[in-house]
């Protein structure tokens, strides 16, 4: 008798993997969801690792047997592996400054668990700390990014809320780092996550990366003179002369370009061997780097297909298309066929050759909803990677061909999904479920009736474009009025820029170091004040305006949809031999 690959685990370590899953909805259900189907996925995942799996599809609803006729469940995966994947999760959608917190109370006790978790242990010391230039950092240790914001604006000509944007997006620029840091930005709010774990202000950001991404903004970002740019790069760089000024502002535009240049250049392929390491560390499916690599060689075989080979135009082969059937769905990958797949008989006779079938399939997988690995798996276990990488190398048509299960079961695939009336070209399999609820609500519905559905779908289609055109109509006024308002703030700064005593350079630095006269900027602070509160009223009243509209527009939508809808219905029940 063949030795049982699975066995079954006593209670405790059931009820050590339930707690583990209650732990994590309870402390991080706020972003992890739909928690039964992250089981589901941990048990094919596991599944599809067993060397006495049988294959298949992920199916929420699937039962999953080895050859030996053990069914596998989630109380047969190991708990370092449930521990592992839940770690991944965290790591992957709990925001920054909160996955350690969340990682100990869920993790604590498990296998795997750590003191310091992984993502922790590195550097959170910014890349930027030293200087690129021997310009980059104020000569007055005093000087602060907030400073140097207070002196751009009024020079640049732009209001305290544009340069307040500017800081946050450097900010988040400096979050980011080294790109190991995850981490959100926002106008309104700042940024959250990043190098440090927690929100990252303007003072966290190395003082010498600060002014060097604002000469940056001045050069490509600045509209105007290039007399106005200079007077904002001499209001940031009070403390050198108009030489160093010059000689910074060309090292600047030297590492702008070095960047560019990088960034242009193709950057080196990664090896087969690179990407089947990372099939087998990152896929679901693959259990050795051998199986991994062949997946590589099937992308590396549909690339080759020559996708220009007219698909289209019908080509009677003369065979018949043999009794196997596709066993995966052909509307959703890696699911099993959906009710209504069920009842559907492609055509007998084939109509392509086997170019045009090759065609089809690198035309079908060029929209990304499917893998190469993923369609082979949907044809069924007859075709294995090796004889689909052989089918995807081969040109012209021959008698072998013609007699694979690759040739056939591809066709049927393609038949099953024309008799469905899906598309093969911009493939979204989302787009296919609504074809398909929309085909299965018109289905028993005649000719007069589905005229008037028609109609009334025109209907809601006008007035979405009408309400759009409304949205639109109001967004302008509102960016015209806000456009003005920041008009009148660039005004006032300039007024406070003419107010302010000139200054020898020199001079002013015995005199707290250069930037800052005092009350100049303490008229800026109450000034920006100002300005923020009127910009959030003027914020707030868009929002409710828009709030408004919308709310109108939604429920004069779901009247027509229930109109609608109640048409349908009485068309159907209206219909001969109806059961109602």
């Amino acid at each position: 008798m063949a030795q049982r690959a699975v066995a079954m685990p006593h209670a405790s370590r059931n009820d050590r993997r339930e707690s583990l899953i209650s732990r994590l909805e309870e402390h991080a259900g706020e972003w992890i969801t739909y928690m039964t189907l992250h089981k589901t996925t941990m048990v094919a995942s596991y599944y599809f690792s067993l060397p006495n799996s049988r294959g298949g599809a992920v199916d929420p609803h699937a039962r999953y047997y080895t050859t030996d006729g053990d069914e596998v469940t989630f109380d047969d995966v190991p708990l370092a592996k449930i521990a592992k994947d839940v770690e991944s999760m965290i790591k992957r959608k709990v925001p920054a400054d909160r996955r350690t917190e969340i990682y100990h109370k869920v993790l604590t006790g498990m296998p795997g668990y750590q003191e310091i978790p992984e993502w922790d242990m590195k550097s959170t010391a910014s890349i930027y700390t030293e200087p690129l230039t021997p310009f980059s950092k104020p000569r007055d240790a005093t000087v602060t990014n907030q400073d140097l914001l207070d002196a751009l604006a009024p020079a640049a000509e732009i209001t305290l809320a544009d340069a307040k944007r500017i800081g946050i997006q450097i900010t988040w620029w400096d979050a980011m780092s080294d790109g190991a840091f995850l981490c959100s930005m926002s106008f309104g709010s700042g940024i959250s996550g990043g190098r440090l774990g927690r929100p990252h202000a303007l003072e966290d950001v190395p003082v010498n990366y600060f002014r060097d991404k604002l000469m940056d903004w001045i050069a490509e970002n600045l509209k105007g003179s290039e007399e106005r740019k200079q007077a904002a790069r001499k209001a940031i760089c009070l403390d050198l002369a108009d030489t160093e000024i010059e000689e910074y502002t060309r090292l600047i535009a030297e590492d702008r370009k070095k960047l560019n240049e990088e960034a242009e250049r193709p950057s080196t392929p990664l090896t087969r061997e690179e990407l089947a390491r990372g099939i087998l560390e990152n896929g679901m499916v693959v259990k050795t780097i051998d199986q991994a690599m062949k997946i590589v060689l099937m992308d590396e075989a549909v690339d080759e297909v020559d996708g220009t080979i007219d698909w289209e135009t019908p080509k009677p082969m003369g065979i018949r298309r043999g009794r196997n059937e596709v066993e995966g769905s052909v509307v959703t990958p890696h699911w099993a066929p959906l009710a209504s797949e069920g009842g559907l008989v492609p055509e007998i006779d084939v109509d392509r050759d086997c170019d045009q079938v090759r065609a089809m399939i690198k035309t079908f997988l060029s929209s990304w909803d499917w893998s190469a690995e993923t369609f082979r798996m949907a044809l069924g276990r007859s075709v294995t990677r090796d004889k689909f990488i052989a089918f995807l190398k081969k040109r012209g048509t021959d008698a072998a061909q013609l007699r694979s299960a690759s040739y056939l079961l591809s066709w049927q695939f393609f038949n099953r999904r024309q008799k469905l009336g899906l598309p093969i070209v911009n493939v979204d399999f989302r787009d296919d479920l609504k074809t398909l609820d929309k085909k299965r609500r018109n289905k028993s519905l005649s000719e007069p009736q589905r005229a008037m559905v028609k109609a009334q779908e025109q209907e809601l289609e006008a007035q979405t474009e009408k309400h759009n055109e409304e949205l639109d109509a109001l967004r302008e006024a509102q960016i015209e009025q806000t456009g003005a308002l920041e008009k009148a703030h660039v005004e006032q700064l300039k007024v406070l820029k003419e107010a302010q005593p000139r200054r020898s350079t020199r001079g002013s630095r015995a005199h707290g170091h250069g930037l800052r006269n005092e009350s100049l900027s303490e008229q800026m602070r109450v000034l920006a004040e100002a300005q923020e509160k009127e910009s959030e009223a003027l914020s707030e009243d868009h929002r409710k305006e828009l709030e408004a509209l919308q709310k109108a527009q939604y429920q004069e939508r779901e009247t027509l949809e229930k109109a609608h809808e109640e048409s349908m219905k009485a068309s159907v029940e209206a219909q001969p031999g109806s059961s109602n």
